[in-house]
């Protein structure tokens, strides 16, 4: 990231000068015009155009789905949450991703850390996922859903948040509701 600030920044002068040329502001000589252009291609060469771009913000889809696209803001404690994660830009080289889902209660119920690894060109997605360990009941077992009505006893139910970390730092965080 630094590398592409360093970048941002040479442009943006670069094209100060530029306009200095063009607007008549300036009036290099022609051995300075000539390295500036040849510094301007050289970044243009080197992707640094992409230090312009915006970058995007990273977006957390939440689904009942394996590998499905479509996200869900409920969930039943009988499913598996994928949660798939796009990152703001590639990413090259070992890093770790975690996962940590609270309950309403605020109970962290799983914290997840799992170590990837990206070989190049890089990969811009990663994948956290929340299985309930007993199915009938949720991940805590100690009651039964009676019918289609959640359990009020149940403090799984409510609105729950997963929290994406990423090389230790905070990325992204979702929240949504389960229903057991």
């Amino acid at each position: 990231m630094a590398e592409l600030y360093g970048k941002a920044w040479l442009i943006d002068k670069l094209s100060t000068v530029c306009h200095g040329f063009v607007t008549g502001a300036i009036y290099p000589s022609p051995m300075r015009k000539g390295m500036a252009l040849a510094a301007l291609m050289v970044l243009l060469t080197t992707g640094a155009m992409e230090a312009l771009q915006t970058a995007r913000p990273p977006k957390l889809i939440l689904t009942n789905k394996l590998n499905g696209l479509e996200s869900a803001s409920e969930f039943s404690c009988s499913e598996i949450i994928h949660g798939y994660l796009t990152l703001p830009e590639k990413a090259v080289g070992a890093h770790t991703i975690e996962g940590i889902w609270v309950m309403p209660n605020g109970v962290v119920a799983e914290h997840s850390k799992n170590q990837v690894e990206f070989s190049a060109p890089g990969r811009q997605t990663a994948y956290v996922w929340l299985e309930f360990q007993d199915k009938s009941s949720g991940t805590l077992g100690d009651f039964r859903s009676r019918g289609d009505e959640p359990d009020p006893v149940n403090p799984q139910n409510g609105e729950w948040q997963v929290k994406v970390l990423w090389n230790g730092r905070p990325l992204v965080e979702s929240k949504f509701k389960v229903k057991c």
